[in-house]
């Protein structure tokens, strides 16, 4: 697969956006340094480079959900035949509508498509000073409610080290579905929070976010808002990955009544997300709790 992209850049930062990829930034750079893991025809899974946007994030199980006493289906397409995984978004054509040196924003409509509800989704990357700032908004042209579940597939280049802010765990059966508890952290993802490596040891969880900002290495710091769940994957510990997956909405979030996150009627969601470089004074007390745990 090929497509074309377009190149922002400004103080050190480049980023390539794929806007008839989902608008995936399939590659970042800091000075010629990969901070994501880019795009190549080597890679096999569509959410293992770059940012991938997913809506509806993760697992919707059995593909079918009920809102408003309709039933509505998704395709199932994971590799349990028993769940929607990450949706359709993350593959679609978006339209450029401003572009500058630093800085892109794109659309895409749905009506109806890829989600059995219409929405209008706004996304604008920048980078600069600050580092590489990318913007969603998500509007809901109908009268009615939409229930919403929305992530990003952020696969970083596998840190040494790294600290996610997490609070509880989503419990998952053996296919990945939650079963609708949230349990202690073990003893492995204790130190997710506070610093742990990522190769040679398998991550793969579902979490209640404790807090907006993860550390990834000695360097980058990712600081979202708007999300309330972190999700962790790197593949088994062995693929030169990591996965820091901010979501809004639980795993199977649009099958949980109660607590699936909601776009008004005529209304919008914002969210953000910011990949930066550690301050000095930041990362010298990051380092100082990373070796009192080593």
């Amino acid at each position: 697969m090929s497509y074309e992209t377009v190149a922002i850049r400004s103080h050190g930062w480049q980023a390539q956006i794929a806007p008839t990829y989902g608008a995936n930034p399939v590659s970042l750079q800091y000075h010629g340094q990969d901070i994501l893991v880019p795009w190549s025809e080597d890679i096999r899974d569509p959410f293992l480079c770059g940012a991938p946007l997913l809506l509806p994030a993760n697992r919707t199980a059995g593909g079918k959900f009920v809102f408003g006493g309709k039933e509505y289906t998704l395709p199932v397409n994971d590799g349990f035949r028993c769940a929607n995984l990450h949706g359709d978004l993350y593959h679609q054509t978006f339209r450029v509508t401003e572009r500058q040196e630093d800085q892109l924003t794109l659309c895409y409509e749905n009506a109806g498509d890829i989600f059995p509800f219409p929405f209008r989704i706004r996304v604008t990357y920048q980078v600069g000073q600050r580092g590489f700032l990318s913007a969603y908004t998500i509007e809901n042209p109908s009268e009615d409610p939409m229930p919403l579940s929305f992530g990003l597939h952020t696969t970083f280049r596998e840190p040494d080290w790294f600290s996610v802010p997490l609070d509880s765990c989503q419990e998952k059966d053996s296919r990945h579905i939650p079963t609708g508890r949230y349990i202690p952290l073990n003893a492995q993802e204790q130190l997710y929070r506070t610093g742990s490596k990522s190769c040679g040891m398998a991550i793969s969880g579902f979490y209640r976010s404790a807090g907006n900002t993860a550390y990834i290495g000695k360097d980058i710091r990712y600081q979202v808002t708007g999300f309330d769940h972190w999700i962790l994957y790197n593949g088994g510990g062995s693929g030169g990955y990591l996965c820091v997956e901010p979501q809004l909405g639980s795993v199977n979030s649009l099958n949980d009544r109660n607590h699936c996150p909601l776009i008004p009627g005529k209304g919008s969601v914002h969210l953000e997300t910011l990949i930066a470089r550690k301050r000095l004074a930041e990362h010298r007390e990051w380092c100082r709790k990373i070796q009192g745990r080593r």
